[in-house]
């Protein structure tokens, strides 16, 4: 509170500062796109342990790649997923249903997601409620069953048809259930008998008044992928914030297509994220060369900036078959190990070397050595390899356009990142500066919060130099607008940084000192 001058004299009003470094944004968050047991279809979900993917997705399943993926990523030091369950079929019509009477009508339950999942729902009735004796209220649990016995219950009290009720089923379950919803509800006044019903009996048989839930047909690309009308695969995570992309194989036996790459790495450059590629099964160090260049070539120079490839495949134990050793994509184990790199160490470390070591990983289907190493590296594609006490590890550190021979400014991925991290964080920060009037106040304010925040990066080890005038620049006024945008009500925020680079090779001279030059 001001002081109130009340004679002359000296008045000191402490007073909080207007401006602050902007808030950065996250670095890491993994959106992950494939098939799944169970979960919502085409809508952008978030976990953030393998318990809670569990939970809410189903868990592994054998022909499923992105639960495998998923629990590779969180064992790797990843701390939250954005998940997006796809599906090929009618999800309305591969989701189980049951009846419960209600004298001459029904109360139609289905299962809160597509799936044969939904086969193992039971339902409870009874009308033992607490509600007013004159009022049509009832108690519902559902119980999810495995061989017989529940293994997730819900139970809720004193429900109702009134939709003007706040204990209205529809809404209820819809708001707090994750097994069933309301497919055909019963008119107002009116409430289900006492009763427990399956949708299938002992026996196996779907009982009277239900319908089958299944799991469709196995995904291919064209699930992944999506559509930007229907909002589906890719364009579900249209409205979230992610940095790194995964798209697992299809199915264990398949490899994403190469036209399936460039259309999820121009997603990356839009939604400016990294697209981490498996290298197909097949690849070999003969023939990697012409395929890489092919694949390059197919997503464009301009979008493989927000690509790294990482090869080979990886072996990891698979808990579906005795925990005998398998070959899985890397996705998932690399998206863990960037995002730990990142927790520990900060973005601007390249994720690669011995702190990104992949945990639970057993070996690479295919050893490679040196000279091998020093081949695929040059071309951009980025190794893993087992040393003698280090176990695997990431070792490259290239973007897709990382080539030698391209002399892409975005060689390596702890430069893109930052470059990006950097755009995220003040477009995010700066935004209250839209409709300001255009002139020398904002520009000023502009130049502060920005340079505020590289500020923060530099004493955080980002950036080269010691100083902020060797680390970075910033310009935002008519050194950096052309009068042309001033008039089109168009402002330009410039800024310039140093980067660390990676140290990619490391040169030793020895020199070994004779007898006679000792003495």
């Amino acid at each position: 509170m001001s002081p109130t001058p009340r004679y002359p004299g000296v008045y000191i009003e402490e007073a909080p500062g207007t401006l602050s470094p902007p808030a950065s944004v996250p670095t890491s968050l993994t959106a992950f796109i494939g098939a799944a047991r169970r979960g919502p279809v085409n809508s952008a979900q978030k976990v953030s342990s393998m318990q809670d993917f569990e939970r809410r997705f189903g868990g592994l399943h054998t022909e499923y790649m992105l639960g495998y993926a998923v629990q590779h990523y969180f064992r790797n030091g990843g701390r939250e997923a954005c998940i997006v369950r796809v599906f090929n079929g009618d999800p309305a019509a591969c989701t189980a249903a049951f009846a419960l009477p209600a004298g001459n009508q029904q109360l139609v339950l289905e299962a809160a997601s597509p799936g044969s999942w939904g086969l193992c729902l039971r339902a409870t009735v009874d009308h033992m409620t607490g509600g007013p004796a004159d009022e049509a209220f009832f108690n519902l649990t559902v119980e999810e069953l495995n061989a017989g016995t529940a293994v997730s219950t819900e139970v809720f009290r004193d429900l109702c048809s009134d939709p003007a009720s706040p204990r209205f089923i529809d809404n209820a379950l819809a708001r707090s259930s994750r097994l069933v919803r309301v497919r055909h509800g019963l008119p107002a006044g009116s409430r289900p008998d006492p009763a427990v019903v399956a949708v299938v009996d002992e026996n196996g048989q779907l009982n009277p008044g239900a319908s089958a839930g299944c799991d469709g047909d196995a995904i291919s690309d064209a699930e992944l992928i999506g559509g930007p009308i229907t909002g589906t695969g890719l364009y579900a995570l249209e409205s979230t914030r992610f940095n790194l992309l995964c798209l697992p194989p299809p199915q264990r036996a398949t490899d994403v297509a190469p036209a399936t790459w460039a259309t999820a790495a121009a997603c990356c450059q839009r939604y400016r994220a990294l697209l981490l590629i498996d290298a197909p099964a097949n690849w070999s160090t003969a023939t990697l060369g012409p395929e890489l260049r092919a694949l390059r070539e197919q997503i464009g120079l301009s979008a493989a900036a927000n690509t790294a490839i990482y090869f080979p495949r990886l072996l990891f134990a698979d808990p579906l078959a005795g925990n005998r050793a398998a070959a899985f994509a890397p996705c998932g184990a690399i998206a863990g190990a960037i995002a730990r790199n990142d927790a520990e160490r900060g973005l601007w470390k390249a994720p690669s070397g011995e702190s990104a070591n992949l945990i639970g990983a057993q070996e690479s289907t295919l050893p490679l050595d040196e000279p091998q190493q020093k081949l695929l590296n040059k071309q951009g594609l980025n190794c893993l390899r087992n040393f003698h006490g280090r176990g695997l590890v990431i070792w490259g550190v290239r973007t897709l356009a990382g080539a030698d021979e391209l002399g892409s400014e975005w060689k390596y991925i702890a430069v893109r990142r930052l470059a990006l991290f950097i755009e995220q964080s003040l477009e995010a920060a700066l935004a209250w500066a839209v409709f300001e009037p255009n002139g020398e106040a904002l520009w000023a304010r502009l130049r502060q919060e920005a340079s505020s925040f590289m500020q923060s990066l530099l004493h955080e080890g980002a950036f080269q130099g010691s100083k902020p005038e060797e680390a970075f620049f910033v310009q935002c006024g008519r050194e950096s607008t052309a009068p042309n945008d001033l008039a089109q009500g168009r402002i330009i925020l410039l800024i310039g940084f140093a980067p660390i680079k990676p140290a990619e090779f490391i040169l030793l001279r020895l020199r070994l000192l004779t007898a006679d030059a000792a003495s």
